[in-house]
């Protein structure tokens, strides 16, 4: 997770912000934020799955249509579908609340798409209230669960439902609503799903751990055009130029904090977790044909308490013989390390032997220097 910094409330990461450690935060507190926030878009979504992010959830709403910003609020619903609908909605901004560990507030574009860096580094650094002699309206939507639901199912033959796979999530409603579309009563394949519904990966007797970007890839390779192209963002794995020349199909990157290509937002599959698992497994003996046929790369990550300094290293990959490796800050004191290989044994070599040398050369001016 890249960290962004930190303003008086909240701590910034990747899309996403969570209170600082030293703040009891106060529905006064969302709602401030929601008045200096509404000076960045002009229409917003916000929503929540549970009942404990209510009071937040309407106070940030309350502080954004306070600034004459208009606002559809959306209780009781999941991050898939909430993501699914904002497209629906126009709306410029989607922020989804979720007090599962902590209290978190996620940020999505207009599409759908995670919210792309220089939007979160303006979202954390804007000071300025929006004055409006104009209050704004908060639209209380209905979820879309039936309707995204609906919009699955028509992309498969319901002859094939349910599924025989077995589901593992810690998130309930996350589980029911994969139920819809598999019998959880396979122990031989079990779907792995992250606890708001944004990754999988499966476990086979056959094949063992298969992570999500093996499977982005296998879907890849069972679409039928020859030649078709997919789109990935720049940071994952480099396995996939060698696996697209040998598969006949193309891949091409994309900055993320950058303006998403309309292919790429096209592309269900790379940013709906539930839709590419039924693409998948609507067709087993597909499934694990291709799954046979896709090499087996790995990432390593690590975590290493070194005073993050300002240098161009950061955020970039560094291209090695046996594989790449990416720096980013993780947090105000720490680096993060995410090595790509094509074995777990060399991503962790890689990820050692760039642990030795940041601790060796933190302090060196040939490695890193001050941003000017």
């Amino acid at each position: 997770m890249s960290y962004l910094g930190e303003n008086k409330l909240f701590s910034f990461r990747d899309n996403y912000c969570e209170p600082i450690s030293n703040v009891n935060l106060k529905a006064t507190d969302t709602a401030n934020f929601g008045r200096t926030i509404a000076s960045l878009f002009n229409r917003f979504t916000v929503g929540c799955s549970d009942e404990k992010s209510r009071p937040m959830l309407y106070s940030l709403c309350a502080g954004i249509a306070d600034s004459g910003k208009d606002v559809f609020l959306c209780e009781n619903t999941e991050l898939p579908v909430f993501k699914f609908r904002l497209p629906c909605t126009s709306s410029e901004c989607g922020i989804f609340l979720s007090e599962d560990d902590t209290f978190t507030l996620s940020f999505y574009d207009k599409d759908g798409f995670p919210m792309n860096r220089i939007n979160m580094r303006s979202i954390m650094e804007n000071t300025y209230c929006c004055e409006n002699a104009l209050c704004g309206k908060i639209t209380h939507i209905s979820p879309f669960n039936q309707i995204y639901i609906n919009s699955l199912r028509d992309s498969l033959n319901d002859k094939c439902l349910p599924i025989n796979c077995g589901i593992s999530c810690g998130n309930k409603k996350i589980r029911a609503l994969w139920q819809e579309f598999f019998s959880d009563s396979d122990d031989t394949l079990i779907l792995q799903i992250s606890d708001d519904g944004q990754r999988v990966n499966i476990y086979s007797t056959e094949f063992g751990f298969i992570s999500y970007d093996r499977l982005i890839l296998a879907y890849s390779m069972l679409l039928n055009n020859n030649g078709h192209t997919v789109f990935l963002p720049d940071n994952f794995h480099y396995a996939a130029e060698d696996i697209a020349s040998k598969q006949g199909f193309n891949v091409k990157r994309f900055n993320t904090d950058k303006k998403i290509p309309l292919e790429a937002i096209n592309q269900r599959f790379t940013n709906d977790a539930l839709y590419l698992c039924l693409m998948l497994l609507k067709d087993k003996a597909k499934f694990f044909s291709v799954i046979g046929k896709t090499p087996y790369f790995a990432t390593a990550k690590r975590e290493i308490s070194v005073i993050p300094p300002n240098s161009s290293i950061l955020g970039r990959a560094i291209i090695e013989p046996q594989g790449r490796i990416f720096i980013s800050r993780s947090g105000k004191n720490n680096i993060s390390l995410l090595a790509q290989a094509y074995n777990s044994e060399t991503a962790a070599e890689l990820c050692s032997a760039w642990n030795e040398k940041l601790r060796r050369l933190s302090s060196c001016t040939n490695l890193f220097h001050d941003e000017k």
